[in-house]
């Protein structure tokens, strides 16, 4: 292994996520890179067949809007980018770093151009390996096939950053990328729970799952590979009344990131939805954000759902079981 002088250089080269005529994600295996031993970042290797990872824009569960089928004729994938994520130094807990996501066609130059996509060019989820660590924040172009942005992950242990993009000419792409953490990692699991009703902060979140084709609002159980209607209801903690003041957050009525519980996250682990049309203010069920989603494997799923109330940003999550 080549020596690093002055400059720690981590790089995790990542296979990634294209969406195919029939709006399904196929996902190729992480490319494990060099990585040198003090730098503390250890990429997970993957094996070589392509995963499916599903992936819902515009409140569909297997539709593609017109942008997303840009260039591509039915049945036929979009060229294939590469993302490699660098960071320049051992990362520690609590501690802000810089990182860097490199985008690369297919002949190993960089991606120049790229789509806005609910209004940012790139959405980067980063996420712990026990799912206890949910952030979704947006690096900023430098140009060249360039992202940049800072952070900083609060405990030891195995992250996993899947970010969101569309390079002009391609099909919207999403990669998952490995970070780790310095440090002795907890070993006590999560408390995982099937409530249904949380709080967070000033708003109290109800969340229900029901058939979309059915006029019955009667609570489901999510069946593998069938379209659930995904509701969170709002309201106010201090007074128990729905919400009044939901606005639109990156250009929709709400974003919902949902993770599969594995030993190992992968693309083929993600989905990302973006809500239904929010109701009018003066519409009784406006407190109320809708979601249609296709869970693509059966087990235990985390659901964070963010809107935007009244400014500032609520981040509810949830657990959900999905049978085969």
């Amino acid at each position: 292994m080549a020596k690093v002088s002055s400059k720690f250089v981590v790089s995790v080269v990542a296979g990634l996520g294209i969406l195919t005529g029939g709006g399904i994600w196929l996902s190729r295996s992480l490319m494990p890179g060099t990585v040198p031993a003090q730098a503390q970042v250890e990429p997970t290797s993957q094996s070589n067949s392509a995963m499916p990872s599903m992936m819902h824009h515009n409140g569909s569960g297997s539709n593609m809007s017109n942008m997303e089928q840009d260039n591509m004729s039915p049945g036929q994938t979009a060229p294939q980018a590469t993302a490699q994520l660098s960071v320049k130094a051992p990362v520690f807990p609590g501690q802000s770093f810089p990182l860097t996501i490199n985008i690369k066609d297919t002949r190993g130059q960089p991606v120049k151009a790229f789509e806005i996509t609910q209004e940012k060019l790139m959405h980067l989820i980063i996420v712990s390996d026990d799912l206890s660590f949910f952030e979704h924040i947006h690096p900023t172009f430098a140009g060249n096939g360039k992202f940049e942005v800072s952070t900083a992950l609060p405990q030891a242990g195995q992250y996993e950053l899947f970010s969101d993009f569309k390079p002009t000419g391609m099909s919207h792409q999403v990669t998952a990328l490995p970070l780790k953490v310095v440090g002795n990692p907890s070993t006590t699991s999560p408390q995982v729970s099937l409530a249904r009703t949380k709080t967070f902060g000033t708003t109290t979140v109800n969340l229900s799952l029901s058939n979309p084709t059915s006029k019955s609002v009667e609570p489901t159980m999510p069946v593998v590979g069938k379209e659930v209607m995904v509701t969170f209801d709002l309201k106010d903690k201090a007074t128990g009344r729905p919400v009044s003041n939901l606005q639109p957050y990156l250009g929709t009525g709400g974003h919902l990131v949902i993770l599969r519980q594995s030993p190992q996250l992968t693309a083929a682990s993600y989905i990302h939805a973006h809500a239904l049309p929010l109701a009018s203010a003066t519409s009784s069920d406006s407190s109320q954000v809708n979601f249609l989603v296709a869970f693509p494997q059966a087990g235990r799923y985390k659901l964070w759902g963010q809107f935007s109330r009244g400014g500032q940003i609520v981040i509810s999550d949830f657990w959900v079981e999905v049978k085969a």
